[in-house]
């Protein structure tokens, strides 16, 4: 781990050197000499501080896993893992991959400082982008990993400075190449406030590793998920109503009817013979016409009463 006071004055193997042409910012890619790390800082009135890359500053995208979420969570092998290497603690990425949805690594930070120092593992080996954004300009540069120490100096203190490492993948290389991101370092003046040289991001935060949990477990503090129950249970309750409403009414009068019916049918079957054909004959107590035979002279009913009386 990089302390406050282990930096020396710089002697460096200088990589690439690139000064911006709308602020002073020169970018050094460089190697650190044994296990302790380089400084360019001499000034009495500055001194260093030390971020660790688990910083909660610190944004890791796609997200990043710890130790026990790497063993059990297949998606942790195309993000980024917390590792200790050598009693030290690293990010590390083995970059993208279809666990992962393919998503590159990349790590944000936004500070204020005049110079931030980036360490990475001796087993650190891949190829790596940085951009440095200030005042709305941005430099980049194209590193391998392994220089070990990377020193981004000269920066406007008062403004705020947002740099972006990301991991670029190595189609030819025959096994996937790592980067370890170690801690940080800031050179800011005095003794300022840690809400000073590290404001609040304003970049979207690394998104949680996703879970595989079948069935949640509830919890005491409802989720606004469960709010619409009540509404949801008040409709399911006034469908069901208005559906036994139907059915019931339904039902009933069907019921009805069938009992009109049956009550009809009994009546009927149980009057005298002949009383439906008085009523059908209306209530006006007027005989129905007499039937007349072939002369006109009556019916043959009357006729044939005659005859009986006769042969009496």
């Amino acid at each position: 781990m990089f302390h406050a006071g282990s930096y020396r004055s710089l002697t460096v193997h200088c990589h690439i050197c690139i000064w911006a042409q709308w602020f002073p910012l020169l970018l050094i890619l460089s190697i650190a000499h044994g296990s302790q790390a380089q400084s360019i800082n001499t000034h009495s009135n500055k001194r260093n501080i030390t971020i660790p890359s688990t910083s909660a500053q610190i944004v890791y995208t796609p997200f990043v896993c710890n130790a026990s979420t790497a063993l059990t969570n297949p998606r942790c092998d195309g993000a980024w893992q917390i590792i200790d290497l050598h009693k030290q603690t690293f990010v590390s990425t083995n970059g993208p991959a279809p666990a992962s949805a393919n998503i590159i690594p990349q790590m944000f930070l936004r500070f204020r400082a005049s110079a931030l120092y980036l360490s990475t593992s001796a087993l650190s080996n891949s190829t790596t982008n940085i951009t440095v954004s200030n005042n709305g300009t941005s430099t980049a540069a194209v590193f391998n990993s392994s220089v070990g120490v990377i020193a981004v100096i000269n920066l406007p203190e008062a403004e705020t400075t947002t740099v972006a490492i990301t991991y670029i993948p190595d189609a030819d290389a025959p096994f996937p190449s790592r980067l370890d991101i170690g801690s940080l370092m800031l050179t800011v003046s005095d003794n300022p406030a840690t809400s000073v040289f590290l404001p609040s991001m304003t970049l979207p935060p690394s998104s949680a590793p996703p879970t595989f949990t079948p069935h949640p477990t509830s919890t005491n503090t409802p989720s606004q998920s469960a709010e619409p129950q009540p509404q949801s249970a008040s409709n399911r309750t006034k469908i069901a109503e208005a559906v036994g409403i139907t059915i019931g009414l339904g039902l009933g009068l069907t019921a009805f009817s069938v009992l009109g019916y049956v009550c009809w049918r009994r009546r009927r079957r149980r009057r005298p013979p002949g009383e439906g054909d008085s009523e059908s004959s209306g209530t006006s107590g007027v005989p129905p016409p007499s039937r007349r035979n072939g002369n006109g002279n009556g019916t043959g009913n009357e006729r044939t009463r005659r005859a009986r009386k006769l042969w009496t």
